[in-house]
């Protein structure tokens, strides 16, 4: 979930169980991480219109999917409330993903700069 919701859990005084509390932070902070660079690159994306943050954002979006998988079984033994939202956090991931990866407007856009114009 996003940052600001999570913040009072960062505390380490809040949680009694140590063990536990690690493996929350091993769970938290890289998806939390990774949604601050997709939104810096994603700015970047909008401002420059360069293909070469098409490409970063792809990376991005397909690295916090294979996050989600591989920290899946932590969330599955510590926190199995968790893997129903993480799930639903995964669907727009994939469907950006998806989209940046087979899109002919965001190939016309970014890549071609033509903008979908035709010369008269």
């Amino acid at each position: 979930y996003p940052v600001f919701f999570s913040l009072p859990n960062l505390n380490p005084m809040m949680s009694s169980d140590k063990r536990r509390y690690i493996f929350f932070l091993i769970s938290y902070l890289p998806d939390n991480i990774l949604l601050i660079i997709q939104t810096v690159v994603s700015v970047m994306l909008l401002k420059l219109k360069d293909w070469r943050f098409v490409k970063l954002l792809r990376t991005v979006l397909f690295i916090q999917i294979v996050v989600f998988f591989i920290l899946l079984p932590i969330d599955g033994i510590y926190f199995s409330k968790n893997i129903a939202i993480g799930i639903i956090g995964l669907i727009p991931t994939l469907i950006w993903l998806l989209y940046f990866s087979f899109s002919k407007r965001v190939r016309s856009v970014y890549q071609r700069k033509d903008w979908g114009l035709t010369n008269t």
